[in-house]
């Protein structure tokens, strides 16, 4: 991994937020679970803090342990994934983000660069949007 990229995880789990490529453009990232670092990506986005978030999650396995994935989604997952597909799924009860804004669901995605998945590996899921 780039000395740029151990920066960037060393970033994201002080709290902060960076910008990185994700599958279609760059994207603002936040460790998804970390509620004040999803409130600057608001800010800093200006965006409706009534409108949820995606998060990158870095496998199918990290998925299962934020959303109930059901048949679809897992064969979804199985064609499209890693890549630019992001899954609307119902967030597990015990998972806690403000990326949710308050909804029951929450859309994930493994994305295509490998960083990227590794990143989430590290940190757990993260918030990305362009």
């Amino acid at each position: 991994m780039s000395e740029r990229y151990r920066d960037a995880i060393e970033r994201l789990r002080a709290g902060g937020i960076v910008a990185l490529p994700t599958d279609t453009v760059y994207g603002l990232v936040a460790v998804a679970a970390d509620r004040a670092a999803v409130e600057r990506v608001y800010e800093v986005k200006a965006r409706d803090p009534k409108q949820p978030l995606p998060l990158f999650v870095a496998s199918v396995e990290q998925a299962e342990l934020i959303a109930d994935v059901d048949d679809v989604a897992r064969r979804l997952m199985q064609w499209f994934w890693p890549g630019a597909l992001t899954i609307v799924l119902r967030k597990k009860p015990a998972y806690e983000t403000r990326a949710a804004a308050g909804g029951d669901t929450i859309g994930v995605r493994v994305p295509g660069d490998p960083v990227l998945r590794e990143l989430a590996s590290q940190a757990g899921p993260l918030t990305g949007t362009s």
